[in-house]
């Protein structure tokens, strides 16, 4: 059951960002419906729950996972204002500013499959701001792992830049490395909530990134949306699969297995949404560039599963 699981969760997770460059040019208005789509799901799931569980307290037992999830146990559910706007900020950088820069970048032309193996570099990134942080130096495989990440996304990029392979545009750079620091800086800020209950978790900063979405639609000036077959089935896709299913199956893994054996998991995410786009876009990385992509994982893999006094947390939005 765990390796069914496990493969579900790549594949689900690596086809984050095949939807971006499958729904069209307004892909601000689709985040903005995909988080508000999510925020109403999962609150309308909190809100099920904690009513059964009033309605029903002698019956608690044959729901008591769904109740664990939405905090519908506990007289102190941890959704004070204060909760609340930490959540929302929460969302905005780590789902909102992360997919909203990253999905401009895929639709203006950067390949999904680089967007995805940028969008995996993010802990090495977490790492090194908290080894920043608190002052404290990484294990040289750590560092080595670093080094060598570093190298391979080099080798992925440099041949778009200069034009001899795939269509990489020095913004795009800009937008992608922007992206990963935001969802690094709010992945550092979900400690401040571990032990708030998830599905409240995710439609509170399902709506923080909505927000985002929402700004960042006005602000690019997004106008005659297609909501076409493509836009209408990869919202179903990236609320009820990605937003959801994989954000469920994810946390399941991390309680019986690890996060460790979640991150492993997540490296596989990249090559395959190159394989995807390649596929079903034609995108085509040189052989150079799948160098630099089994280089990055490589040292993304030194890095999240080299034991830590006390590993960044892994939660990531896709």
């Amino acid at each position: 059951m765990q390796i069914l699981a496990s493969v579900t969760f790549v594949l689900i997770w690596s086809t984050g960002f095949i939807v971006a460059r499958a729904i069209g040019d307004a892909p601000q208005t689709f985040l903005f419906c995909r988080f508000l789509g999510a925020a109403l799901v999962l609150g309308l799931v909190c809100v099920v729950c904690r009513h059964l569980v009033t309605r029903f307290p002698h019956r608690l037992r044959l729901w008591k996972p769904a109740a664990a999830l939405v905090g519908a146990e506990s007289a102190e559910p941890g959704s004070g204002v204060r909760t609340v706007w930490t959540l929302l900020f929460i969302g905005a950088l780590q789902n909102g500013a992360y997919l909203c820069l990253s999905y401009f970048a895929v639709v203006d032309g950067f390949p999904a499959g680089i967007m995805a193996l940028v969008g995996g570099w993010q802990p090495v990134l977490t790492l090194v701001v908290t080894a920043l942080v608190v002052r404290r130096r990484p294990d040289q495989a750590v560092l080595l792992g670093v080094g060598v990440s570093l190298v391979g996304i080099a080798f992925v990029l440099v041949p778009g830049v200069l034009g001899t392979a795939g269509p990489v545009r020095p913004i795009h750079i800009v937008l992608a490395f922007t992206a990963v620091t935001c969802l690094s800086a709010g992945t550092i800020w979900q400690k401040r909530v571990a032990a708030h209950p998830l599905l409240p978790t995710l439609a509170w900063q399902s709506l923080g990134a909505a927000g985002v979405a929402f700004v960042a639609a006005i602000l690019t000036d997004e106008r005659g949306a297609d909501f076409g077959w493509p836009f209408l089935a990869g919202l179903v896709w990236s609320v009820f699969g990605i937003s959801i299913l994989a954000m469920l199956i994810m946390v399941h893994l991390v309680r019986v297995r690890s996060a460790a054996y979640v991150s492993a998991l997540v490296l596989g995410a990249p090559p395959l949404a190159a394989l995807e786009a390649a596929l079903l876009f034609g995108e085509r990385l040189s052989f150079v560039q799948w160098t630099g992509t089994v280089l990055t994982l490589v040292g993304v893999g030194l890095v999240v599963l080299v034991p830590q006094g006390s590993p960044p947390e892994l939660r990531r939005s896709r």
